[in-house]
């Protein structure tokens, strides 16, 4: 178990590990880069930076793995899961609760704006400026009918938008980042890219019969 874990040369000095030849196991090598890819490596330079792995990734081990019949023996692939699974929930998480403020900050916003537009509406008939005051009354409704929408909770966690209002930002589903609605170039960064490449790999993953726990006959016949 130690060997499947840490590799088979953790005792190993190190001029001895370099006179055998490497495996995939080996201590030293990126499991996550061996399965699918590093975390490290999809956000650098992100505000998800996860600075720089401590392990290697050599494209002959990664074939190796690849070639690999029984990749159930190893937890990789479940451990890799493990960590997409994680992140994943730590980003719908925060989008979660950034709609919320967003639609709170809107329904304060709008809130405002009733108040003063209902100020404008008394000060147009207290001074007899009927036309004004007729204006800013159907502005006062308008007002309150998108109010009223909010109060009563966007529809799947959805932000509903003011029309024409300056909060046209919302929580990208996929990576969690505040984007435009209209910004296209958020979807050919790193960070979106990185979560697209982890929730991609997770939905594989999921279906695959390797990761899932190995019977106990299973592991007899490894041995």
């Amino acid at each position: 178990m130690l060997d499947e874990l840490m590799g088979s040369d953790r005792n190993m000095l190190p001029s001895e590990r370099a006179k055998r030849k490497r495996h995939f196991s080996d201590d030293d090598v990126c499991k996550n880069f061996l399965v699918r890819f590093c975390f490290n490596g999809l956000f650098d330079k992100t505000k998800c930076d996860l600075g720089t792995c401590r392990f290697i990734h050599p494209d002959t081990l990664k074939e190796e793995w690849e070639r690999f019949p029984n990749k159930g023996k190893y937890p990789y692939e479940r451990d890799f899961l493990a960590t997409c699974n994680r992140m994943i929930a730590d980003v719908d998480s925060r989008t979660k609760r950034l709609k919320a403020k967003y639609n709170t900050d809107n329904i304060n916003t709008l809130r405002r704006e009733l108040d003063e537009t209902i100020r404008k509406t008394e000060e147009y008939a207290e001074e007899g400026k009927i036309d004004e005051s007729a204006a800013m009354n159907i502005k006062m409704e308008a007002i309150q009918a998108q109010l009223k929408k909010l109060e009563a909770g966007a529809p799947d966690g959805q932000v509903v938008l003011l029309p024409g209002g300056e909060k046209n930002v919302i929580p990208c589903d996929v990576c969690g980042a505040a984007v435009s609605r209209d910004q296209i170039s958020h979807f050919e960064g790193k960070q979106h890219i990185g979560y697209e490449a982890i929730r991609a790999a997770a939905a594989e993953l999921e279906s695959s019969t390797s990761v899932m726990k190995p019977s106990a006959q299973q592991q007899q016949s490894w041995k």
